[in-house]
């Protein structure tokens, strides 16, 4: 672990991105180091990565009637 200086405002939300795997190397190194280091800006990960996992648990795929799909199918084609 190293001691950095940063803003934990910018690290916070630098973490959404990083949980989506849209940060580049650099920058998802920047943010292990720093949330290895800064408790406030770990707690805040950790809260992020939860609330992340519990929305992919609870959005599980439905499937759609059959009425459903064919209103639907019909709007489409405007019958």
């Amino acid at each position: 672990m190293r001691t950095t200086n940063h803003s934990c405002k910018e690290i916070i939300n630098k973490i959404e991105l990083y949980l989506d795997g849209e940060l580049d190397r650099y920058s998802k190194q920047e943010v292990d180091d720093i949330v290895a280091d800064c408790p406030f800006c770990k707690k805040e990960f950790e809260n992020q990565s939860s609330l992340k996992q519990i929305i992919h648990i609870g959005m599980k795929r439905k499937e759609c009637t059959e009425l459903l799909r064919m209103n639907i199918v019909n709007k489409i084609r405007g019958l």
